[in-house]
């Protein structure tokens, strides 16, 4: 998440003077954190279904790690 949203991370921190807490928290909002972790709702999109496929990747790889089991 952190390499693939480096530029908008400088884009957002570089915003300054009257205001810029709000467009630096919109930039972060918009381009960050709704791009790189997609909130899943009823419709589907490519980038949600990659994400929660990546969460699902990394939960399982984790509970066969400590010699868990998922139901």
């Amino acid at each position: 998440m952190k390499s693939e949203r480096l530029s908008d991370w400088r884009s957002a921190y570089d915003e300054s003077g009257p205001r810029s807490t709000f467009r630096r928290a919109k930039l972060i909002a918009e381009r960050v954190y709704d791009l790189a972790a997609p909130v899943p709702d009823v419709t589907p999109s490519p980038d949600r279904n990659a994400f929660l496929q990546d969460v699902a990747t990394v939960t399982r790889e984790s509970v066969e790690l400590v010699g868990a089991t998922l139901r």
